[in-house]
């Protein structure tokens, strides 16, 4: 993987393992468009999964699970990956951030214990 693609990866990482989810979507963003990937999918599953996280700050739930739905086919793709990212954690998180929102009346409410880390190196 070339050093720009990773920066843009690990900076993204860093982001959203920081709740700066807005900031790792629009790495991952750049990433995604102004690189030619194997692994296209597998950062547009990521840029959605940050997408949805920072809907869920800003009040709007309907737009959140419709972005982690959208991510949940992208990330069945890349259970294994070169990236070393633990697809079945990610797919665990978002899947139980799911069933939170769909059990509570605001986001005020959401539990962000849910939200994924990533594992940095």
């Amino acid at each position: 993987m070339r050093s720009k693609e990773q920066k843009l990866f690990n900076k993204g990482l860093k982001y959203f393992n920081n709740k700066n989810y807005y900031d790792a979507h629009e790495e991952w963003e750049e990433l995604w468009i102004n690189h030619k990937l194997k692994d296209a999918l597998l950062i547009q599953g990521l840029i959605q999964l940050a997408v949805g996280y920072f809907h869920i700050t800003n009040s709007n739930i309907k737009g959140s699970l419709s972005l982690f739905n959208k991510s949940i086919p992208k990330f069945e793709k890349y259970f294994i990956n070169e990236r070393e990212i633990d697809v079945a954690y990610i797919l665990k998180q978002v899947s139980l951030t799911i069933k939170d929102l769909n059990s509570i009346p605001h986001t005020s409410k959401f539990d962000w214990s849910l939200a994924p880390r990533f594992k940095l190196k």
